[in-house]
């Protein structure tokens, strides 16, 4: 009789740990299917900012590229050609001298402000198409 109690007690004993192991394994293949999903999830979160970013980049430059006049800027003259200025170009006039120019401000490559002619031989025009030419070269350098 001890002996049979003895190889009921050892089957348990085995059984036991065979049960302990087959759940050790199931825990450990749901701690890896969760750092799994945790994976995805955050790929899944980076994928997303990503894509907001992208949206703000393309909307601020959309916004950026061209501004609307301010409601308090001077008239642009009524013989110029050209209705609405390029972005980083603004139109100057000097009431003392009664003599109008147009300057390029705030170009990323700039350090100093460029300036048209300031002369009032020079047509209106004129002086924008040259302003135009020196943000050309500006850019492309």
């Amino acid at each position: 009789m001890s002996e049979n109690t003895d190889n009921l007690k050892k089957n348990n004993r085995i059984s036991k740990k065979k049960i302990n192991v087959d759940k050790q394994k199931q825990i450990k293949e749901e701690k890896e299917q969760i750092k799994e999903d945790n994976k995805e999830q955050i790929k899944e979160q980076i994928k997303e900012k990503e894509e907001i970013k992208e949206d703000n980049k393309s909307y601020n430059s959309d916004s950026k590229e061209k501004k609307a006049r301010y409601s308090n800027a001077r008239k642009l003259p009524e013989n110029l050609k050209v209705k609405v200025l390029p972005k980083y170009i603004t139109y100057n006039y000097e009431k003392s001298l009664e003599r109008e120019y147009f300057r390029i401000e705030k170009h990323p490559k700039q350090t100093k402000y460029i300036l048209s002619s300031k002369s009032k031989k020079v047509d209106i025009n004129d002086k924008y198409n040259e302003i135009i030419e020196k943000l050309k070269e500006l850019e492309n350098n």
